[in-house]
């Protein structure tokens, strides 16, 4: 049996539905001549007699029955897929999944939403807001098609196997409302800040979540409090409604910062750094849609917009 030509089933499906060589030539535009010669050809491919001739029409014999019953479904699948392929090539059509790191969101998520919802209104997204070593997973099982984070908490073995392209730069610091205790001190012990409860967003190098090199070298205070959570909003007003310190970037604060109603602590740095690197992370070697490709220039774009803040200890 030779390959199977989906333009000669076409043929087959449209005579059976109009019955006679006449109707379906004219519904087909092409001589009646020419369909009589695409039929019989699609029959000696498949080595098969599908319709039985007389002479009111045509009758697809048992065989022809349920040739045309795949061929309709084969059809339609083959529709399906063509109209897919051009919504790969839409980017208004298609879809996308992406993940941010949890810590990292504001203000590249809130920014590519916009940017999303104003661009292309009718593309669909599903964004995951997770730790890093759970985005890591997603995109080596191929659940997102890229994530952006802190590279500080990307492990080294899983560094290996992505491709890390750097966004824009950020600094970790410790931040309060403007009417804590410790807010107007300059250059205090470090260890004022044990008696405070930390709060912050989960991820890999939580350095006082269990309690690390830092925590072990200048606190003495034995472990700290925390609460972790990873909506940022409501850390935030927590903060402003309580003591309790936000361990975070610069960047998830900075219309805080911007306003007065949060402060970063002045407290004296014994040599730690506080830089943080936002990186893009993809599989080598994976090609991404015409979708993703879309979404990381408008990461870039606005990764580009963002002035980095120096220490300012």
């Amino acid at each position: 049996m030779k390959n199977l030509d989906l333009r000669k089933l076409h043929h087959a499906i449209v005579l059976a539905e109009e019955t006679t060589f006449v109707r379906a030539s004219k519904r087909l535009h092409i001589s009646q001549p020419a369909l009589t010669r695409s039929i019989q050809n699609l029959e000696s491919d498949l080595d098969l007699q599908l319709f039985d001739r007389n002479l009111s029409g045509v009758m697809p014999t048992p065989e022809g029955r349920v040739v045309l019953e795949r061929g309709r479904e084969l059809l339609h699948q083959m529709g399906s897929l063509y109209k897919e392929i051009g919504q790969l090539k839409n980017v208004d059509g298609g879809e996308l999944s992406l993940g941010i790191g949890a810590g990292t969101q504001n203000p590249i998520l809130n920014q590519l939403m916009l940017a999303l919802v104003n661009r292309y209104p009718q593309l669909t997204v599903c964004i995951e807001v997770e730790p890093v070593a759970d985005l890591v997973e997603l995109l080596q099982r191929e659940r997102i098609e890229f994530f952006v984070a802190d590279k500080g908490q990307i492990k080294p073995a899983a560094r290996k196997q992505l491709q890390l392209e750097k966004l824009m730069s950020c600094n970790g610091g410790y931040f309060v409302r403007r009417d804590h205790p410790l807010a107007a001190l300059r250059d205090f012990p470090l260890d004022l800040i044990a008696g405070f409860p930390l709060i912050g967003c989960k991820t890999e190098d939580n350095e006082w979540h269990p309690p690390g090199k830092f925590e072990k070298q200048y606190f003495k205070s034995g472990k700290l409090n925390g609460i972790v959570c990873n909506d940022i909003a409501t850390v935030k007003s927590v903060i402003l409604e309580s003591s309790a310190i936000l361990v975070t970037v610069d960047a998830m604060v900075a219309d805080e910062l911007a306003d007065g109603s949060i402060c970063e602590l002045q407290f004296f740095n014994p040599g730690f750094s506080t830089q943080r690197e936002i990186c893009l992370a993809t599989v080598q070697g994976r090609t991404l849609s015409n979708v993703a490709k879309m979404a990381i220039d408008a990461i870039v774009d606005i990764a580009a917009r963002e002035p980095a803040r120096k220490p300012e200890n």
